[in-house]
């Protein structure tokens, strides 16, 4: 059977060259991989990008045509394009294809818009990362007796104006390196060392 829907995603792994596909993080299905119509666009992909497309699938392939880019995140230094990267790794490695986690694409969206804000902004982008981890599912069993724990039920636009104490900043340290640490594709993450240069 074939579908075939006007969809937009975030690119958040490239293939090439070993494979012609490209995986996306989907505003309606979450995280996919998808064959692009062009082997070229494959080939020069903006990892971050956000772009809309004709989503087709057919007998379980995801193939996406009528390809337009609508923006590419710009990193005003390097620890924003480590954090930025940090946050695609985790959703390429985390979100199960096919979940339907579409709320983790609008906070990556959310993030991407936000770039230029939070900048400068380390304690939030720690707070945006636990927040996505989050919304994935993963987190230790215990969250709900960290006292952070009510922040990460909070939406995220309402976290750009908090001020954590230092007993919260511990806690949601913590809280990020054992979702890493016990995730089996922790150690997969490249851009790990974005969380030690962040302090």
């Amino acid at each position: 059977m074939k579908r075939e829907i006007r969809s937009r995603g975030i690119v958040i792994r490239k293939h090439f060259p070993q494979k012609v596909c490209i995986s996306v993080l989907d505003e309606q299905y979450g995280h996919l991989t998808v064959v692009p119509a062009s082997w070229q666009w494959a080939s020069y992909a903006s990892v971050g990008a956000v772009i809309s497309y004709e989503l087709v699938e057919e007998n379980d392939v995801f193939f996406v045509k009528q390809i337009e880019l609508l923006s590419i995140p710009t990193y005003q230094n390097e620890l924003l394009l480590l954090f930025m990267h940090h946050l695609l790794e985790i959703c390429y490695f985390y979100i199960p294809v096919c979940s339907g986690k579409t709320e983790c694409f609008d906070l990556l969206y959310y993030i991407i818009n936000e770039l230029d804000h939070i900048a400068q902004k380390t304690t939030l982008q720690r707070l945006l990362l636990a927040k996505l981890l989050f919304m994935i599912g993963q987190y230790p069993a215990d969250v709900d007796q960290l006292t952070i724990s009510s922040l990460l039920y909070k939406p995220y636009g309402d976290l750009v104006t908090l001020i954590l104490t230092d007993e919260h900043k511990r806690e949601l340290e913590i809280f990020i390196y054992q979702c890493i640490k016990f995730h089996p594709y922790g150690r997969l993450l490249k851009t790990v060392n974005f969380l030690s240069r962040v302090k």
